[in-house]
């Protein structure tokens, strides 16, 4: 597959793929100050390669069995990934923010869970696990609001938390994958995708 890449630099750029959305050539139109997406364009980093490469990194781990859960909601993110691009299956979409906190939650779990990490290493992936669970339970909340409550104000609300709600996912996008690069770098996690794990 890829000869000498090991499994967390597998995974480091598997996140970069399926986290990072680089469009180009999506069209929208503007009617009485409202903007609607028509098309979303081409993806220059799809998602699916990107839980693709996240499975695979995940896979061949001996312990924590964290890594294989990781594993089995990657795979999932690639499924539902595939089914955006299926008209009448967008829908799908619904369940993607769960399958990712999975992916982060276990990835981070197992990292914090495998023998011989180190300390400040393990207490980054717990920070990180934490922070993007509470991050999505309070986007979960915002969705919710503008559901329930057009028109009572949830708007407004909404459009203010917004900016905060983005810098803070880009803070933990960021602190992910330097905690998936560092981790890569640890002798515990140097086993090749290419070579059983000792």
């Amino acid at each position: 597959m890829l000869p000498g890449m090991s499994r967390m630099r597998l995974a480091f750029w598997g996140f970069l793929f399926a986290l990072l959305d680089l469009r180009i050539g999506g069209q929208s139109e503007t009617v009485d100050g409202v903007t609607t997406q028509l098309s979303q364009g081409i993806d220059l980093l799809p998602d699916t390669l990107g839980w693709l490469l996240v499975g695979l990194g995940m896979s061949g781990w001996l312990a924590p069995k964290e890594f294989g859960i990781a594993r089995n909601a990657a795979f999932a993110a690639l499924v539902i990934s595939i089914a955006d691009y299926i008209p009448g299956l967008k829908a799908l979409a619904i369940v993607q923010g769960a399958v990712e906190l999975a992916v982060v939650w276990f990835l981070c779990l197992g990292i914090e869970r495998t023998a011989g990490v180190p300390a400040d290493l393990a207490a980054r992936a717990r920070m990180i696990r934490i922070v993007d669970a509470v991050l999505t339970v309070f986007i979960v909340l915002l969705t919710a609001l503008l559901v329930v409550g057009p028109g009572s104000g949830a708007g407004s609300i909404v459009a203010v938390l917004t900016v905060p709600v983005i810098v803070v996912g880009l803070f933990v996008m960021v602190f992910l994958l330097l905690l998936i690069h560092r981790a890569a770098k640890e002798p515990v996690f140097a086993g090749s995708v290419t070579a059983p794990r000792a």
